[in-house]
């Protein structure tokens, strides 16, 4: 926690369970998919399907196309980016190897459409955030990137 106090992060005091999701992945990925909705995987299965690129990777360059489509995607739905770039990128120079949050990013024709950060404490495995454009939702990138998670 020091680390992160150092680089300007803080604990949110708003309360918000409400937005907290928890998923057993004890069970074989193949059961995992079985068990989402089923609107869930059609969704999944398209993105799949479609022409995008996933990689994915601990280098703290990765914040270069993230933070724009962040920031982009705030602007588009209209709300106050609550993501500080270069703090999180600071934050991912400083932290060992093992430590490092890993990006999930989605390209269509060598271009960033989507992308996700996801870390993990002990034995628990969380998104800190995400972006798409106009572009990855008609491939359902985000379907895709939170699979990646997942696997």
């Amino acid at each position: 926690m020091r680390i992160l106090n150092r680089l300007g992060f803080f604990r949110n005091p708003v309360d918000r369970d409400e937005l907290t999701l928890v998923l057993d992945i004890s069970p074989s990925l193949a059961e995992i998919r079985r068990s989402l909705h089923r609107t869930w995987r059609n969704h999944l299965a398209k993105a799949e399907r479609s022409p995008i690129e996933i990689r994915t990777g601990t280098h703290s360059d990765f914040f270069r196309e993230l933070i724009p489509l962040y920031l982009n995607m705030a602007r588009r739905k209209n709300f106050e980016p609550a993501i500080h770039g270069r703090r999180w990128q600071s934050l991912q120079k400083e932290l060992p190897e093992s430590e490092k949050p890993v990006f999930f990013m989605a390209y269509y024709e060598a271009q960033p459409i989507a992308g996700l950060l996801a870390t993990g404490l002990g034995e628990t495995g969380f998104p800190l955030f995400s972006a798409s454009n106009d572009v990855a939702r008609l491939f359902c990138a985000s379907y895709l990137l939170n699979w990646r998670m997942i696997e």
